[in-house]
């Protein structure tokens, strides 16, 4: 069962669909999260990983819930530092690319700059999730948290990155995940 209540799939079996967002996008109303796909990992002191990672176990979940229509699959970066990014790509070997609706996530590691949302620190972070997920667009990419600073003064700058992105192909759409570090 969904959060709301009702199944993840129809009388006949299908999958339940919705629309994103204001986006086109039709995603099953139950999305993948594969924060524990990583393993452990800390970024500044911060856990941003799970312990009892089986890379193996994972990679074959990820091909079970395409099976079953699960077709939503949400990462970050920082996951495992970026082994669950890569495992999603390695997993495009035997998935469909153009069958998953991919979201990441850019905003926990700090990087050079002191903090995540540097134009610089995105745009290298926004390559590297890429590379690793094997694929040329990240279909949604999420601001990880609302944590822009004192005053709001780097979210200006993060947004001017993620148009860009998005001008260019390598982003299809644009959210927050919402919550204060």
């Amino acid at each position: 069962k969904n959060a709301a209540g009702g199944g993840v799939r129809d009388e006949e079996g299908a999958v339940d669909l919705i629309r994103f967002g204001r986006m086109e996008a039709q995603v099953p109303r139950v999305s993948l999260g594969t924060w524990s796909y990583g393993g452990l990992a800390t970024i500044q002191g911060r856990s941003v990983g799970w312990s009892g990672h089986r890379a193996d176990e994972a990679a074959a979940a990820l091909v079970r819930a395409y099976e079953l229509g699960i077709t939503h699959w949400d990462t970050a970066d920082v996951y495992g530092s970026g082994r669950s990014e890569a495992l999603i790509g390695k997993t495009f070997q035997e998935v469909p690319r153009d069958a998953i609706f991919l979201a990441s996530k850019v905003g926990h590691d700090h990087g050079p700059h002191g903090h995540p949302y540097h134009p610089r620190w995105i745009r290298a972070q926004a390559e590297g999730s890429l590379r690793r997920l094997r694929t040329e667009q990240i279909d949604l990419y999420y601001l990880h948290h609302c944590d822009f600073g004192p005053g709001d003064r780097y979210l200006d700058d993060a947004l001017v990155v993620f148009y860009r992105l998005k001008e260019e192909g390598k982003i299809g759409g644009i959210g927050l995940s919402d919550w204060k570090m």
